[in-house]
Parts: C-alpha cells; structure tokens; sequence
C-alpha cells in the first residue's frame, strides 16, 4: 500500500491496493517524515521476465522461420556493459 503526504491538507492519505496496482510502478516511501517519491507512476513497462514470453510469440508470427535463422552481427557498442553469454558472439553473431 503507498502512502501520499498532502501539504494542502496536511494529512497522509493511503491508497488502496486496487489503485495501486492499475497505476503505481514505483514508489519510495518515508512514512516519518511522509514523504513520497515516484518515478513514472502511472505509466507501465516491461519488467524483466515477465515479457520475454509475449515478445517471443509476437517475433515468432510476424516473422518465418527463415528471417529468425539469418546471422547477424554485433559489436561491443551494441551491447550493454554486462552481458555474460552475449559477449561471446561479439563479432560472430
């Protein structure tokens, strides 16, 4: 449950757990000194795991088995700093 400070109405209002989870991504809380901080509360992402499903189905049906065999290559700048298994192919594909 997230809690919101109003400087207006100087009270600390809590937001009910369905609100939060149509809405809410990230929330800091500092219930002493009723602060909140947010980051793109009201926007969704993708997190981790969870989308590596969807996106595979939806690569697997706009493309045919051909396009997902080609080769394709890729230097150091493309990718991020830790990338373990990726790393290996630099330059191979």
């Amino acid at each position: 449950m997230a809690v919101y400070y109003s400087d207006e109405k100087k009270q600390v209002v809590q937001q009910s757990a369905t609100e939060q989870k149509e809405g809410t991504n990230q929330t800091s809380e500092n219930i002493t000194a009723k602060e909140t901080t947010e980051f793109c509360e009201d926007e969704r992402f993708a997190y981790a795991s969870t989308s590596k499903n969807l996106v595979t189905a939806v690569l697997l049906k706009q493309n045919p088995i051909a396009v997902l065999e080609e080769i394709r290559t890729f230097t150091n700048e493309d990718i991020v700093n830790y990338s373990p298994i990726t790393e290996d192919f630099v330059d191979k594909g």
